[in-house]
Order: structure tokens, then sequence, then C-alpha cells
């Protein structure tokens, strides 16, 4: 699925979810179901417990999106939800079936929120 960051739409700040316009429905898609979101120039690829969902957009604006407390910046080109971290070590943060790099940049934000 191809989606346009123009469309994602929050309904509220303490929301547990985002709206994404796909092929012009509205589709819920819920914080606790992303796993990760990784950037690939400008596309982002959100990849929930059940199917990956592709975005046109910059991660840093998709960021802004998701709530704090539940996902962390740990590379320039992947944020990751704080529910799927299984274990992380000075270079990786691991999940059950992923291994993320952390960049040197944000271990201290790592570090914090962990």
């Amino acid at each position: 699925m191809l989606l346009d960051l123009n469309n994602v739409l929050t309904t509220r700040t303490d929301a547990e979810y985002i709206f994404v316009t796909v092929n012009r429905k509205r589709r819920k898609v819920i914080y606790a179901d992303i796993r990760f979101v990784e950037s690939d120039r400008e596309y982002i690829k959100i990849f929930t417990v059940s199917e990956t969902i592709l975005i046109k957009g910059a991660i840093s604006f998709f960021c802004q999106i998701l709530p704090e407390k539940k996902f962390i910046r740990i590379h320039r080109r992947y944020i990751v939800s704080s529910n799927f971290i299984k274990a992380f070590d000075a270079k990786y943060i691991y999940g059950d079936d992923f291994k993320l790099p952390i960049g040197r940049t944000y271990k201290q934000q790592i570090a914090n929120q962990l």
C-alpha cells in the first residue's frame, strides 16, 4: 500500500490510533500494533503485527505524529515501539524477529527512555 503523509490524520492528541487514507478510504492504524518504522529516502515503511504499510514522506514528520512515550527514535532511519523491544546493547535493539541498529546520535536518548 502506498500512502501520502498529507493524508495522515489524528483525531486527538490522546488517541491510541491514527487514520491513514488508503484507496480513498480512511483506515485506522492502532499505535499498539506498530512494531517499528523504517525510512527509505522519501518513503516510510510502517511494520505492524499483521502487515507493512508504505507511506511517502519524511520520517521526521511521522515521528512527530507518534506518541513520545510509546515510540523511540533509535537511528536516522528507524523508530521503534517500546512495547516490541526485547533487548538492547550498545549497537542494536532486538525484537522477536528484528534487529535494528542504534545511531550514535540517539544512544543517550535511548538510555534515558528505557
